[in-house]
This record gives C-alpha cells, sequence and structure tokens, in this order.
C-alpha cells in the first residue's frame, strides 16, 4: 500500500524539480511598456539569450517572445538583462584559440546585456557569446553602453607564431576616463583600475567604487543551488520515499 503512494508522490517531485531547473518567477517588459508577470527560462544563461521564453502560470503554454517585443526581463532576485543596440568585438580572447595578429573585427546588434550593477554615475552590463565574454558600461540613463575593450593575441610574424601574447587592455584606460568625467579619478582608483583584471568580480568593484557604493553593497547575484544541487535533493528524497514504500 505504502508503495501505490509512493509512486505518485516521486512523480510530482520529479516534475517539480524539473520545472523549478527550468523556470523561475520574473517578469518581462514588453515594446509597448507594458509588464508581464509570470515564470521565465531559466536555463542555458551561461550565454546571453535571443528570446525570452515566458509562461503566465505554470502550467500555461510557452510563449516565445522575440528581442524585438521586449525592452527587458528579470527574474525576481536574480538576474536582470536590458535591450540595446551595441558595437560587439569578434576577436577571440581564449589562449588556446588565439589568432595572429591583432584582430579588430566587430559587428552591431541589438542584444539583451546582464544588468551587473547600476549606481549614480554608472551602469555595468555583461554579454556572452560562444566566442568570448564582455562587459559594458554606459554612464547616463538611456546612454548606449560602450564595450570595455580587452584584446589578447600573438603578434604577427611571418611564416610562424610567436608564442609570447601580446595584450591590450584599454579597459583600463577606458575606465579611468569614466572616473575622471564623474569626478571620481584619484590615487586609489588609480590603483584599483591599474590592477584590476577583465573578470565580473574586478569590474564590479571598479565601477562600485565610481559610483561611491560601498563593498558590502556590491549586489551578489546567485544563481541559486543549481542543477547538480537539485540533483542531490531529488536522490535523497526519492531515496526516502522508496525506502518508506518498503
Amino acid at each position: 500500500m505504502r508503495y501505490f503512494y509512493a509512486l505518485p508522490m516521486l512523480f510530482l517531485f520529479i516534475t517539480a524539480t524539473s520545472f523549478a531547473q527550468g523556470y523561475k518567477d520574473g517578469y518581462a517588459v514588453t515594446q509597448k511598456g507594458d509588464t508581464l508577470r509570470g515564470y521565465i527560462d531559466h536555463s542555458g544563461l551561461d550565454r546571453n539569450p535571443h528570446i525570452v521564453k515566458f509562461k503566465q502560470t505554470g502550467i500555461a503554454e510557452v510563449q516565445k517572445l522575440p528581442i524585438s517585443q521586449i525592452r527587458s526581463f528579470a527574474f525576481t532576485g536574480l538576474e536582470q538583462y536590458e535591450r540595446h543596440l551595441v558595437s560587439i568585438s569578434l576577436d577571440v580572447t581564449d589562449e588556446h584559440r588565439l589568432n595572429s595578429g591583432r584582430d579588430t573585427s566587430f559587428k552591431v546588434d541589438t542584444v539583451f546585456l546582464e544588468v551587473l550593477q547600476t549606481g549614480k554615475n554608472a551602469t555595468l552590463y555583461a554579454y556572452t557569446d560562444d566566442i568570448k565574454s564582455r562587459f559594458y558600461t554606459s554612464d547616463a540613463a538611456g546612454a548606449t553602453p560602450l564595450e570595455l575593450i580587452f584584446k589578447v593575441y600573438y603578434p604577427a610574424e611571418t611564416g610562424s607564431y610567436n608564442r609570447e601574447t601580446q595584450s591590450e587592455t584599454s579597459y583600463k584606460k577606458q575606465l579611468s576616463g569614466l572616473a575622471l568625467k564623474k569626478n571620481m579619478l584619484n590615487d586609489s582608483m588609480k590603483k584599483i583600475i591599474d590592477k584590476a583584471e577583465y573578470t565580473q568580480i574586478a569590474m564590479q568593484e571598479v565601477v562600485a567604487k565610481i559610483n561611491g557604493t560601498p563593498k558590502s553593497e556590491i549586489a551578489k547575484k546567485s544563481k541559486g543551488i543549481g542543477t547538480i544541487g537539485l540533483v542531490v535533493i531529488a536522490t535523497f528524497v526519492v531515496l526516502a520515499i522508496l525506502n518508506a514504500a518498503f
């Protein structure tokens, strides 16, 4: 008899777990300014999405909302994205895929940028695709975000690669210029920018400093317990259910 009740419980738990992995509570703002509240697909966010998969309720049909119809969307307590027309560099920075010679190729496209930090002086964004991750800043509401430029490559040589890579940290000059524009460039700021690597943590630290935001208040977005965590929890629950059934 216990086995009879255990199977429905197991089915419901697996269904709920699968839904929790894929869709999370959130909202989307349409091109007309309307706010849609419901559930948004949270899977695959290691790359910035190009469409928003939206459900009004947990059992509703999935609506695939194209980027042309959505200004912004957000997951409650988690990531937030805004639509922007930006310039996107196309050079590779992965040391295992580097090219010989300086690559200045780029494209202009409308994409969803992840909002990493906002403040009185600047907003920090991120954009990741199959090529690499990039960071952007804007210094005013409605301003076009500008990519913070970082390049690494092998200097071009006839017939061979020079194994010593060359790096261009233009993002440091860009951040210094932004800090100067906002009257925040001092010796302390210069030191922080000078040592900043092209990583999310470092970029957040610099932009927080430009915004006058204390480190303790820098938003640390949680990705939740993730798929692995859910699998572990599911395993224990399933074992408990089956143990109770027998």
